[in-house]
């Protein structure tokens, strides 16, 4: 091969010369593995970790502290021992960022199940012996993603529209990459569905700024 030429560039201009049927550059693979297969006893339960070949990108990793996660719901109990300290000592949760709206304190904590849920099936911690697996749970002591906790409801079926903008302003300006929104937003009875769009502009405002 001569000098001072890229291995592609001189590829191409062998094939154009015509001089040749095939024009072929010998590479190395490596052997597939399993994928990695945590320790958590209810794994077998997370039916959706198949679904989304979770287990070959495991291989590849299983999240990163050093990318924020914001999780806008009614509030998580963050503080489970799969979640947040437990005997292990690490958390994959930020509590001090953590934000909840009705109190305006970062005690975000609330009796309502669905935040907690949401919060496991992404950031439980992976392959510590306890639970299920989060998809970015992380790896026995070394944490995943962090997650940012945003409290906007008072249950798991009530959330108050009119601080969502403010939420998701504040997950962006806190650094979050990704934003969980797990709920659905009605008109109010007074607005007809044919005008529905129009009392969401705020909504559409701290999306458009998120992205």
């Amino acid at each position: 091969m001569p000098k001072n030429i890229e291995l592609v560039d001189f590829l191409d201009s062998l094939q154009n010369s015509n001089d040749f049927a095939i024009i072929e550059c010998n590479t190395f693979g490596k052997f597939c593995s399993t994928g990695f297969i945590p320790n958590d006893p209810q794994i077998t339960s997370q039916w959706y970790l198949d679904a989304i070949n979770i287990f070959d990108a495991w291989s590849i990793t299983t999240g990163s502290s050093l990318v924020k996660f914001a999780v806008i719901d009614a509030g998580p109990d963050w503080r489970h021992s799969d979640i947040g300290y437990g005997s292990d000592g690490y958390a994959n949760v930020d509590s001090n960022l953590a934000w909840g709206y009705l109190r305006d304190s970062n005690n975000v904590t609330t009796f309502w199940e669905h935040d907690t849920r949401i919060l496991g099936q992404i950031a439980a911690k992976t392959n510590n012996a306890i639970g299920i697996s989060g998809i970015t749970g992380g790896n026995g002591s070394s944490p995943g993603v962090t997650i940012i906790p945003i409290n906007v409801g008072s249950s798991s079926t009530s959330t108050n529209n009119s601080i969502l903008d403010s939420a998701i302003f504040y997950a962006v300006d806190n650094g979050s990459k990704i934003i969980q929104l797990s709920f659905k937003i009605p008109p109010p009875p007074y607005t007809s569905i044919a005008s529905y769009d129009s009392i969401t502009s705020a909504i559409d405002a701290a999306i458009k700024y998120a992205v």
